[in-house]
């Protein structure tokens, strides 16, 4: 899955897609799933959707460098590698 900053923007839901906790890899919030702070899982896994983002790949881009992240969840929070 690719890595972005921020939270991004949705730009498609798919309805009839589930999402899975292998889509959650990379996530600022993925160590929740395997029990950081004794969580049971991420907060936000529950009421995820499996959607289209667009978002900027780092903090230096301008608009027209946004990028389009494909099947990604609703709550995916990237983080600059």
């Amino acid at each position: 899955m690719a890595l972005y900053h921020g939270s991004g923007t949705i730009i498609r839901e798919y309805l009839t897609l589930k999402p899975n906790k292998s889509m959650c890899s990379g996530c600022y919030c993925n160590d929740y799933n395997y029990g950081l702070g004794g969580a049971k899982q991420c907060w936000s896994f529950e009421k995820a959707k499996v959607v289209d983002k667009e978002a900027y790949p780092n903090i230096n881009c301008n608009d027209s460098q946004r990028k389009k992240y494909k099947k990604t969840l609703s709550c995916y929070h990237g983080v600059n590698k």
